[in-house]
C-alpha cells in the first residue's frame, strides 16, 4: 500500500461525508505515491450499499490509469502540434464533411485568402458562400474526389474572394477514408 499525497486527509474526509449522505462516487482520479517513490494515477469508483442495522457499507474499485493518462497526454501533445502545423502553414487547408460537403475545418491561410472568418465558414457549404457557378464547380469536384481513390489535381480553379477579387488557384483534393 502506498501513501497518499498531501491534502489527502481533507479530501478523504469530504469523500466519506459524501458517501454518508448516500452519494456514489464515480471515476475519481487520485495521484498516489508508492513506497518505492513511484507516482501513479488511480481511478476510484465507490458505491454505497444500503444500510443494514444503521450501518452503511461501501463497495469500492480502484484501477491504475497511469499508462492510459500518459498515452492520452502524448496524444494531446501530438494533436496540438498537428493543429499548429495546419493552422500556420501558408497554404489553404480545409476539411469538408463527406455527407453534406459542409466545412468542418478551415485554416488561417484559407480565411485570409477568402476574406471570410472561420465562424462564417464552418458548418456552411460552398452554395452558402460562393456564386452559384463557382459553388457548383467546387461541389462537383468534391463529389469526384469522394468517388475516386486518389488525388484530384485541379491546375486552374477560379475563385472570387472578398478582399482580393478573383484569384486563380491550383487546388489538390483528397478524400480521407477511415
Amino acid at each position: 500500500a502506498g501513501k497518499y499525497d498531501a491534502g489527502y486527509e481533507a479530501i478523504r474526509q469530504a469523500r466519506m461525508e459524501r458517501m454518508r449522505q448516500g452519494e456514489d462516487l464515480d471515476h475519481e482520479e487520485w495521484t498516489i505515491t508508492r513506497k518505492d517513490g513511484a507516482r501513479r494515477t488511480v481511478e476510484i469508483t465507490t458505491a454505497v450499499l444500503g444500510p443494514a442495522q444503521d450501518r452503511a457499507h461501501v463497495m469500492a474499485g480502484m484501477r491504475d490509469v497511469t499508462e492510459f493518462k500518459r498515452i492520452e497526454n502524448e496524444r494531446q501533445v501530438d494533436r496540438q502540434l498537428l493543429d499548429s502545423i495546419v493552422e500556420n502553414i501558408p497554404h489553404t487547408i480545409f476539411v469538408k464533411s463527406a455527407t453534406d460537403l459542409r466545412y468542418v475545418r478551415f485554416n488561417k491561410a484559407g480565411q485570409d485568402l477568402l476574406g471570410v472568418s472561420r465562424s462564417d465558414l464552418l458548418g456552411r457549404n460552398d452554395h452558402d458562400i460562393f456564386p452559384r457557378e463557382q459553388a457548383d464547380f467546387f461541389s462537383a469536384n468534391d463529389r469526384t474526389t469522394l468517388e475516386s481513390t486518389g488525388l484530384l489535381d485541379i491546375p486552374q480553379e477560379p475563385i472570387d474572394t472578398r478582399q482580393h477579387g478573383r484569384r486563380l488557384l491550383h487546388t489538390k483534393k483528397l478524400a480521407l477514408r477511415n
